[in-house]
């Protein structure tokens, strides 16, 4: 695999832990992941000059809603299921 099938699977990854968390370890993984960048981003908004002001609120706002996304989605998809012990490929044949 070359380096732009890997960027583009990382990216598939990234994007589906994101819209379809569906254990509880993948939303603690991303909150692990873009938690410390967050904070990043805060203590250059509170420590830095005008231009890294600028700089530390896109870096703290977009990991601020990677984590959001993720974990509403996380949780909506948790309330909407019927059972939490049967699989996708269960629920399809029961609902058949």
């Amino acid at each position: 695999m070359g380096p732009f099938e890997s960027i583009f699977a990382q990216g598939f990854i990234w994007r589906e832990a994101a819209g379809r968390p569906r254990r509880l370890i993948v939303v603690l993984g991303m909150w692990l992941i873009f938690l410390p960048q967050a904070f990043s981003g805060l203590t250059l908004i509170l420590e830095g000059g005008k231009l890294w002001r600028l700089v530390g609120c896109g870096t703290f706002l977009i990991p601020i809603a990677i984590i959001a996304r993720t974990t509403w989605n996380y949780l909506i998809e948790k309330s909407n299921m019927p059972g939490t012990d049967q699989t996708d490929s269960e629920s399809d044949a029961t609902a058949s």
